[in-house]
């Protein structure tokens, strides 16, 4: 019986380490009224790439998560709408379907 359970741990813990190597995590900070960041989601969506959207507008706490995403990047606080942060590792600024897609590849 432990011998199962062993195997069933080390199964599920490969699985998840396996599916986190896949996955690409990519979060959004813009506003749903922008021009820029409807078009980008569109784009992904029709790409079939997963992201987050946060609408900084209307969630304050989204709104200060993104000044400190700002702050770990060192950006100088410019900020154009759609901010996108891939794998917690790079940050576009201004970011299109073409430009995450670049990062993806680099990542």
């Amino acid at each position: 019986m432990t011998m199962k359970r062993g195997v069933l741990f080390i199964a599920v813990i490969l699985s998840f380490a396996f599916n986190s190597m896949q996955s690409n995590m990519i979060v959004i900070y813009g506003s749903d009224s922008c021009d820029h960041c409807i078009d980008l989601k569109t784009d992904l969506d029709s790409a079939k790439i997963e992201y987050s959207f946060h609408d900084v507008e209307l969630n304050k706490e989204k709104e200060k998560e993104m000044i400190a995403v700002l702050n770990k990047y060192r950006s100088d606080g410019y900020v154009t709408f759609p901010l996108v942060e891939i794998n917690g590792k790079k940050l576009i600024n201004g970011a299109t379907l073409k430009s995450i897609k670049v990062a993806l590849k680099k990542d």
